[in-house]
């Protein structure tokens, strides 16, 4: 039981524990500008210089529960006159892979 609860601690140790991202790293790239690159989730944000490349990938999961109109629960049996099935919760799983390149100056 013990080397459990030491591996466990290594493991969560570990996870606090990461090396700097380059673009954290080096300050003098960092620009307060307007026209900087905008953050994660903004895309199509900046032009890429020619041959330099980048990739992506995003993953959002979305849980959907009850009916509602604005923040106003709404009661299904209100929803069935309207519609002949009434959904009363879903789960949306979406998965986005970027590739780019600069090709012009």
């Amino acid at each position: 039981m013990p080397r459990y609860f030491l591996a466990l601690a290594l493991l969560l140790g570990g996870l606090g524990w990461s090396p700097p991202v380059e673009s954290q790293s080096d300050a003098e790239r960092w620009t307060a500008r307007p026209d900087a690159r905008a953050p994660v989730g903004i895309r199509g944000d900046a032009l890429l210089a020619p041959g330099t490349f980048e990739a992506s990938y995003r993953m959002e999961i979305v849980n959907f529960e009850g009916i509602k109109v604005g923040t106003q629960e709404v009661n299904p049996i209100l929803v069935l006159g309207d519609w002949d099935l009434v959904p009363l919760s879903m789960t949306v799983q979406q998965h986005a892979l970027e590739l780019e390149a600069g090709v012009l100056d």
